[in-house]
């Protein structure tokens, strides 16, 4: 990124350091219609491409590394979870009340393990429930702003392929437009990696389930472990817009699908 915004500069240095009886054409950040003569006002052009520029990477950063931090919030409250449940009847001969530390509630020395396991299930159940509502509320904050990225990628990349073609003889603008395109399949892949670990970790809570030695449990807690099993069958999911899904298999459709019109684009050259 840093290159790129150096590049404008490279004529003013060679005009400083090594000037020609002529003028070397200027470098534009952005090929855009201002309405009015560009080489006059060059540098209050420059300075314009600049902040736009500026602004627009801090804007997104923001919003990316939080995007990226909550939804690895939820994917360590996943593992916690799904941590406990595994280990969950490895506890039945410990002693009671060091069970489990964060409870507020303080088991009688009369309970027997499975009132024990039948509480800490009871807590599971309840933490699972929690996640899943900071899971809506992480997607309700993202997910118009998950969705304009989404439409200016697939615009972006599209005119950047169609830009490709049309400048496949010309090597400067060909390159720049290469790095654009490279930086705009990292963005989106940015964006859907977080969606791809939280399908992965809240499935993965149904298979520590599954696996725990849920037949030395009494029935009432073989009750509650059905309806975690229920509940955790179906992946939880991060989507753009309730219209796509963050994920690396959509995320590879799209990569295929610009490919696909990449090619279609090369053919009609």
């Amino acid at each position: 990124m840093s290159l790129y915004l150096m590049v404008p500069l490279i004529v003013p240095i060679l005009n400083f350091l090594k000037p020609l009886n002529t003028s070397r054409p200027y470098i534009y950040l952005y090929d855009v219609d201002y309405s009015f003569d560009r080489e006059i006002y060059y540098y209050p052009v420059l300075v314009h491409s600049y902040i736009a520029t500026i602004l627009g990477v801090i804007s997104m950063v923001i919003n990316d590394t939080s995007y990226i931090s909550l939804t690895q919030h939820a994917c360590g409250l996943f593992a916690a979870i799904g941590y406990r449940l595994e280990n969950l009847t490895l506890t039945i001969n410990l002693k009671k009340n060091s069970f489990v530390k964060d409870v507020k509630v303080t088991y009688n020395k009369c309970e027997s393990n499975n009132d024990i396991i039948y509480h800490e299930m009871i807590l599971l159940l309840w933490k699972h429930q929690l996640t899943l509502e900071y899971i809506d509320l992480v997607e309700s904050f993202f997910k118009i702003y998950l969705l304009i990225m989404i439409i200016m990628n697939f615009i972006c990349m599209s005119l950047l392929g169609f830009q490709i073609i049309v400048f496949m003889n010309k090597k400067a603008e060909l390159l720049t437009y290469i790095a654009m395109l490279i930086a705009g399949f990292i963005h989106l892949f940015v964006l859907s990696y977080p969606g791809q670990e939280l399908m992965d970790h809240s499935a993965d809570i149904f298979y520590k389930a599954y696996n725990m030695l849920w037949y030395r449990t009494s029935r009432r807690t073989t009750q509650l472990l059905s309806i975690l099993l229920y509940r955790s069958f179906v992946p939880c999911t991060l989507t753009a817009g309730n219209m796509y899904v963050m994920s690396l298999q959509n995320y590879a459709s799209v990569l295929q699908a610009t490919l696909s019109y990449f090619t279609t684009l090369s053919s009609f050259k």
